[in-house]
């Protein structure tokens, strides 16, 4: 867990939010917060909110969580693969 001070100081190219307590709207309202609370981070950054509760218990659907991840990871891999 980081505060949102050490996250825009480090200032990352993506921020993962593991917020399963918010699966009931999907996440929506997690990333709401993000975008009024931090409208020059999300502009500027990716920002992905994970509501699935096997992201939080560790276990045989860790792996499933991984590919979510890789899954959402890839656009921005080929976007950078592109740019260089």
């Amino acid at each position: 867990a980081m505060s949102i001070e050490g996250v825009m100081a480090i200032s990352p190219d993506v921020v993962m939010e593991i917020a399963a307590d918010c699966a009931a709207d999907d996440g929506k309202e997690a990333m709401a917060d993000w975008q009024v609370s931090f409208p020059e981070l999300t502009s500027r950054k990716a920002v992905f909110v994970f509501t699935d509760n096997y992201a939080t218990v560790p276990g045989l659907r860790s792996v499933h969580f991984a590919e979510q991840v890789a899954l959402r990871l890839e656009p921005i891999r080929q976007a950078l693969e592109a740019g260089k």
